[in-house]
């Protein structure tokens, strides 16, 4: 079913799966924003943010070399910017911790890594690279959109950087192959 969804090897994509779930099910975690005060969302969105970007750069090593190249550079600009991300969160805290300060710091980190120009390099990989680099664009802009939407912003549909996005029913039936909440989805 792994081949099917992703296009990747089976064993490939498992390995990449048990790491998102790792995670701590970043979906869960994110969901469970409400109810809590906004630097403590703020906070753990980002953490769960900075686990899916650690994964994109653990991933470079599990793709061929060219790939790898390309993902580099991407994975390095989400580094840089989760942290810009980590201090902007840590200043709209202390200036007041208002909403819409959190809202910017998440739109800005979303502008900077999901834009166009960035993912542009992401579509010439090769197809089973694409596929693997998908599942974790579509992770981090679940992430960001959960934490968008708890601060008052408008969320939007994740980037396409491979062929298709799988379907509502093929992200449900990953979530629960890998033990992961269905709320998310």
């Amino acid at each position: 079913m792994y081949r099917m969804l992703f296009g990747v090897q089976a064993c490939a994509a498992k390995a990449l799966y048990r790491r998102l779930a790792a995670v701590g099910s970043f979906a869960i975690l994110l969901v469970a924003l409400a109810g809590c005060s906004a630097p403590q969302d703020a906070q753990r969105a980002e953490a769960v943010i900075a686990s899916v970007v650690s994964i994109a750069q653990a991933e470079e090593a599990a793709l061929p070399p060219a790939d790898a190249a390309i993902l580099t550079p991407w994975a390095n600009l989400g580094a840089t910017l989760e942290g810009q991300l980590k201090t902007c969160i840590s200043g709209a805290t202390t200036a007041g911790s208002k909403k819409s300060a959190f809202l910017l710091c998440f739109n800005t980190f979303s502008q900077g890594l999901l834009s166009s120009t960035e993912l542009a390099s992401l579509r010439v990989m090769s197809g089973p690279s694409q596929a693997r680099v998908q599942l974790i664009v579509t992770a981090i802009s679940t992430g960001l959109n959960i934490a968008i939407a708890a601060f008052g912003g408008t969320v939007t549909p994740a980037p396409m950087v491979a062929q298709a996005q799988p379907t509502r029913r093929e992200l449900l039936a990953f979530a629960k192959e890998n033990g992961l909440s269905t709320s998310g989805f």
